[in-house]
């Protein structure tokens, strides 16, 4: 496949709406019908009739079996027409504190109806807010699949996943938000083992994050510490689960770079040393994912 092509299939991802309605909450489905989000997402997408809509001793064994998977487990060829659905954190949270069958009962139905639906690539939402839907040595249990922030599971959300998506013969990418975190309430619950935590309670915490006006935090992309943990949380994915790709949404500044104390031309730069550096530690760790 011609790397234009791919790159425009890519830019052109969307989610079917039928793809993952079973997983779409009662109170979000307002959504299928909101002229306005629609009209927005059209004015973005060149393709608009493609609307893009909704859519650990037990761990530590998961994790190395999907380890050694990958050299075992094949990619979608690149030749092939990627077709992506975004699974996002939102469709993960219906289900949020299932057992392990559960879960992957659930996740097994979303695959088969991707599936069914001629889709070839899941972009599964496992970072959504400086947390992880995985066991991770870098972020806090995400309230995703948890239920409350910092909990931990008794299995591994991303293993059952992955080997979902693998066993319907889907590639998988994880889809990280770098620099957005969470709103007090649950940075207060991170433990100070994390970054994040131990930066939130610093006396500098401003050197690394900073609160929106919708008292959400958000990290600093001019800080070589936070684009480093962004960097490594990419590795620690790649190395731990056999996926095709690492794939970045919110990767701005959530306000004008001005309100972090730079400015544009910095925040550019920024953003670019960031963009970089998980390029190359995306290939560092295996070539073949994008």
């Amino acid at each position: 496949m011609k790397k234009r092509v791919l790159l425009a299939a890519v830019l052109a991802v969307t989610v079917l709406f039928g793809a993952c309605k079973p997983y779409v909450p009662d109170e979000l489905l307002w959504l299928v019908e909101s002229g306005e989000i629609v009209d927005s997402i059209a004015e973005q997408s060149d393709e608009s009739a493609s609307v893009m809509g909704d859519l650990m001793n037990q761990i530590e064994s998961a994790n190395e079996a999907a380890s050694e998977s990958l050299s075992s487990t094949p990619s979608i060829p690149q030749t092939a027409q990627m077709r992506g659905v975004w699974i996002s954190y939102i469709e993960l949270s219906s289900f949020a504190g299932s057992s392990q069958s559960t879960f992957t009962a659930k996740i097994a139905s979303m695959m088969k109806t991707c599936k069914q639906k001629g889709i070839n690539t899941v972009f599964v939402q496992v970072r959504p807010f400086g947390d992880a839907i995985y066991p991770s040595k870098l972020f806090p249990w995400s309230r995703t699949v948890s239920g409350q922030t910092g909990k931990a599971l008794s299995y591994d959300p991303m293993q059952i996943i992955v080997a979902q998506a693998r066993a319907q013969g889907l590639s998988v990418h994880a889809w990280i938000n770098p620099y957005r975190l969470m709103k007090d309430g649950d940075m207060q619950k991170v433990d100070q083992s994390y970054a994040i935590g131990k930066w939130y309670r610093a006396s500098n915490r401003d050197d690394y994050m900073i609160k929106m006006s919708d008292d959400t935090w958000w990290l600093k992309p001019g800080n070589a510490e936070v684009r480093s943990l962004i960097t490594a949380g990419a590795k620690e994915l790649l190395t731990n689960y056999a996926i095709d790709g690492i794939h970045i949404d919110d990767y701005f500044y959530a306000a004008s770079p001005s309100v972090y104390g730079d400015t544009a031309a910095q925040a550019k730069s920024n953003n670019t040393a960031l963009v970089k550096s998980l390029y190359q530690t995306v290939k560092s760790v295996r070539s073949s994912a994008q």
